[in-house]
């Protein structure tokens, strides 16, 4: 037996929509696209600069060790 509560419907649009937004996202990534969540960290320009040198700056001038 399953149980549907009576206002299922907006439960439903939800998930097809995330669904279907699942699926356009999958179909750029294949053409390419890079997908950064956050609009203020470049996941690109993270991997291509020198990760340690960057870490040491923030330990030097914000945790001060």
């Amino acid at each position: 037996m399953i149980v549907v509560p009576e206002n299922y419907l907006p439960y439903l649009e939800a998930a097809e929509k995330k669904t279907a937004d699942e699926a356009a996202l999958r179909k750029e990534l294949e053409n390419g696209f890079v997908y950064n969540k956050r609009k203020d960290f470049d996941v690109v320009k993270f991997f291509e600069s020198n990760v340690p040198a960057e870490i040491s700056k923030i330990k030097k001038n914000y945790c001060q060790y």
